[in-house]
């Protein structure tokens, strides 16, 4: 009974910060979020049978894995989604709140991974498109392949930064997504590369770009980001007079368009600033 108080203790711990990580077994998670009496009480003879035969195949399993926040909510998922093989969790439990958390979690990580996925395309799409860049093997060139791969990642945390200020995005699901797009080019492309440059084009995406981009009441013009977009990493040629109609352009805002829909389920022209 002690060491499952000193349990339940250091798991509030875990929810509430206290403490970065929980040494915990399979056996310790069904214990703390499954109630066998709950579950005799709502189900029949054979369904509750079931549950038991599977609560003890996991009450055996007492290896202690050390787990944080977040790899717990995954684990508790897990087995949750186990045991509603045979019935609903709310046939399982006194007290659902790890696993409301859980979900909500498992829902975030997957919005992220939706955001890095479309960042993923943004990036192929500009990079293998023979009319933003005719010569891929330019790319090849550390000076000039750095330069393209940093703004594009900084384009992608600006853009889902402005959706976050608009409330398109959740900060949770806007802090996840942030750095993965940094991550992929690092390990793909540019990994002598350091972190801190990506902070800098971010930053510089954020205040240039912004700044040259803003239009009436404070709203910033996505489409008219793309002219300096085209101009700065791209190192394209367009007439500045009728930039709105340079093919090159138009294309960049199409890819850009995508991105938006993967993001929000929309396109943007005008957002407000932060």
């Amino acid at each position: 009974m002690l060491r499952t108080l000193i349990l339940v203790k250091q798991i509030s711990d875990l929810f509430n910060g206290k403490r970065e990580n929980i040494a915990i077994s399979d056996a310790q998670i069904v214990e703390c979020n499954l109630s066998l009496l709950k579950a005799h009480k709502m189900l029949t003879s054979s369904d509750f049978q079931a549950v038991k035969k599977k609560y003890d195949t996991y009450s055996k399993q007492k290896e202690k894995m050390i787990l944080s926040l977040s790899e717990y909510l995954q684990r508790i998922m897990d087995i949750i989604e186990d045991f509603e093989q045979i019935t609903p969790y709310y046939n399982l439990t006194e007290d659902d709140r790890a696993y409301r958390v859980a979900l909500i979690e498992r829902n975030e990580e997957k919005e992220a991974k939706n955001i890095f996925s479309a960042g993923i395309n943004f990036l192929n799409a500009i990079l293998s498109d023979s009319d933003i860049c005719p010569d891929v093997e330019s790319m090849k060139c550390k000076d000039f392949s750095e330069l393209v791969y940093l703004q594009i990642a900084g384009h992608y945390r600006a853009v889902i930064s402005i959706m976050n200020w608009n409330g398109l995005l959740s900060d949770n699901v806007h802090y996840k997504a942030m750095r993965q797009l940094d991550a992929y080019i690092r390990e793909h492309y540019l990994p002598d590369t350091s972190l801190e440059k990506f902070d800098y084009y971010y930053e510089a995406e954020l205040g240039t770009y912004n700044m040259s981009c803003r239009a009436q009441n404070q709203m910033i013009d996505l489409f008219l980001r793309m002219k300096y977009f085209a101009l700065m990493p791209l190192a394209l040629s367009i007439d500045m007079e009728h930039w709105e109609e340079d093919p090159r352009v138009l294309k960049l805002w199409k890819y850009e368009t995508e991105f938006h829909k993967a993001i929000a389920g929309s396109a943007y022209r005008y957002l407000k600033l932060n």
